[in-house]
């Protein structure tokens, strides 16, 4: 996860040194909202998740 917490725009830029191999992926990730996650991600983007629950109004 990537936060910017500067008041500037930044810019993150992914240099891979492989091709990604969609069979054998190199990590598992849970999505942000799984019970397995013992934090409460949603807390971070207090924007985002505002937007999120006025759009499924």
């Amino acid at each position: 996860m990537n936060v910017n917490l500067s008041d500037d725009e930044t810019f993150l830029i992914n240099h891979p040194t492989e091709v990604y191999h969609h069979e054998r992926p190199d990590r598992l990730t849970l999505p942000w909202d799984s019970p397995a996650v013992p934090f409460e991600l949603a807390s971070l983007f207090p924007v985002q998740l505002r937007s999120a629950a006025e759009r499924s109004c």
